[in-house]
């Protein structure tokens, strides 16, 4: 009998945290999309600016405190968080590493230009060398602009004597050594939200 009504309880617990659940995050998450304007851009309202400069400042904060900082409850916040997820908004969380800390104090940014018929081995070579932490195309008198971490100056002469001249198609490079970082990590979002 005991084992009866215990069974009755956790049905009816259960049935109210599914009618809950139904009632609340069920409809806001079905009717949360983010649209994209004509150029693809996630038109964001106020709230999910501020949801997307929280997370970017802190990628691990708590779904209760996220919530508490832009004013919404647990379940919409997350259902916005989900849905710039599922949009390709929100690409991912990551940790930042002190680069000097890991014995990679020479930070440099290296222009390149390759003979045309190499993009495709270049560009394959440069997602696999693990030097080259960044890589972009670009306008003007170089092809790519990389971004290559070294323990030192003569580590980096190594590198592109022997690995970044080598890669396929490379013609010509010009290195400039970063002598001092003024700023490295600049909010996007906060930028982004001020020209909308």
């Amino acid at each position: 009998m005991i084992q009866h009504i215990r069974e009755i309880q956790y049905n009816v617990l259960h049935f109210r945290i599914l009618r809950f659940f139904r009632a609340s995050i069920i409809p806001y998450t079905a009717s949360l999309t983010l649209e994209l304007d004509a150029k693809g851009v996630g038109v964001l309202d106020a709230i999910d600016w501020k949801i997307a400069e929280v997370l970017e400042g802190d990628g691990r904060r708590s779904f209760a405190d996220l919530s508490d900082d832009v004013g919404l409850s647990k379940s919409p916040c997350w259902a916005r968080v989900k849905e710039m997820e599922r949009s390709g908004l929100l690409i991912g969380y990551g940790a930042q590493f002190d680069r000097a800390r890991l014995g990679l104090g020479v930070l440099s940014q290296i222009s390149v230009t390759i003979r045309f018929d190499a993009y495709t081995a270049f560009e394959e070579a440069v997602l696999n060398h693990p030097a080259i932490v960044e890589c972009h195309t670009t306008a003007g008198s170089s092809d790519y602009l990389l971004r290559v971490y070294a323990r030192s100056v003569d580590h980096l002469d190594e590198l592109l004597r022997h690995e970044i001249s080598k890669l396929p198609g490379v013609t010509s490079s010009s290195t400039t050594i970063c002598l001092k970082t003024i700023k490295t990590k600049g909010s996007l979002t906060r930028w982004a939200g001020q020209n909308q």
